[in-house]
């Protein structure tokens, strides 16, 4: 269940960053080449930092503490629901009255209420830490885009959807002509203009993910020095106060210690360790790219066809409807992986 959550927290704040609203671009980022549907080429592109202006820090502030307190809500209410449903079950079985299953819910409810909510702080500092973190990465990854591709294609990978969806709906209703999209092409470009927003929130798991196995390897390895320290500083103590005479023995526990059987036995071990830390790395990264994946892929089909239902205010309904389906299936067969909590 707290798994759960987290992963509903990280879908809010990629949400938040894939279906922002545009922000005009500055005019010496625009592009001077005009695209079909009269707009220039990457004019829906952002500045490196047009994120942290007053006015876009102060409404992303505002968008993360909404997110996180709906996070909040509709766990709370979630899971009041199975408390609500499981005592009725003990009340039909004879396992609790009526009057102490409302008291229990009462107590439930109370209990409850305070500690989800008294975590919401450090929870609302993550998700806006991320948030500007995720946009940082993308504006970098924008950047590298910008020299090894054409411009009409850093145009699709900086494509505002919503924007462009209304900026359709308005040349159609004054042309007064069909809509000539068609699903495959609305996904196609959900997933174009999504693309960037994706990897970068991979990316910044990815980095969290390594920066914890490494701090765990680190300790590992800090803690069998200590050990080994110990037991060397144990085994002179010992020497000092054992007599003499009893050689024989000394003799024999040199032998047990520095024999190359043991020796062996213990690099053996390392080298199992280190294979299955490296085995545990490698499925949780792989766990990751794929939740992403799938993700992505559902998201763009559902922003592409709440699009084509209806422009704008459908591919954002759609497009959250999607990613949450795939979160939804990736945590029936215990796929997800998020490490940031």
């Amino acid at each position: 269940q707290q798994h759960h959550q987290q992963q509903q927290a990280t879908t809010a704040t990629r949400m938040l960053l894939a279906c922002s609203s545009s922000v005009p671009m500055r005019p010496e980022h625009q592009a001077l080449i005009t695209g079909g549907d009269g707009r220039r080429l990457c004019e829906d592109r952002r500045g490196a930092f047009d994120h942290l202006v007053p006015a876009q820090f102060v409404r992303g502030a505002v968008r993360v503490s909404m997110q996180q307190s709906a996070t909040i809500l509709s766990h709370y209410m979630s899971d009041q629901l199975k408390e609500d449903m499981a005592r009725d079950e003990r009340v039909q079985r004879g396992e609790l009255s009526s009057q102490e299953a409302d008291d229990e819910a009462s107590e439930w409810s109370d209990k409850e209420w305070y500690k989800r909510w008294e975590v919401f702080p450090t929870k609302l500092i993550t998700a806006y830490m991320k948030y500007h973190a995720v946009t940082l990465i993308m504006r970098f990854y924008e950047y590298l885009a910008s020299r090894y591709v054409t411009l009409e294609k850093l145009d699709m990978f900086t494509l505002d959807p919503f924007s462009a969806a209304k900026r359709r709906a308005q040349q159609q209703q004054s042309s007064s002509s069909g809509s000539n999209s068609s699903v495959t092409e609305m996904t196609h470009e959900a997933w174009d203009a999504n693309l960037i927003a994706y990897l970068a929130d991979y990316s910044l798991h990815q980095i969290i993910l390594t920066a914890g196995y490494y701090v765990y390897i680190r300790d590992h390895h800090r803690r069998r020095r200590s050990l080994r320290l110990r037991e060397q500083n144990q085994q002179q103590q010992n020497q000092q106060q054992q007599p003499a005479t009893d050689e024989k023995d000394d003799i024999l526990e040199d032998i047990a210690t520095t024999s190359p059987t043991a020796s062996d036995n213990n690099n053996e071990n390392d080298q199992l360790h280190t294979g299955s830390v490296a085995l545990s790395f490698l499925k949780k990264s792989t766990l990751l790219a794929l939740s992403r994946l799938v993700c992505l892929s559902f998201a763009s089909v559902g922003g592409g066809v709440g699009n084509m239902l209806y422009p704008a205010w459908g591919y954002m309904f759609g497009f959250n409807m999607g990613d949450g389906c795939g979160a939804a299936i990736l945590d029936e067969f215990d796929l997800n992986m998020t490490p940031l909590q």
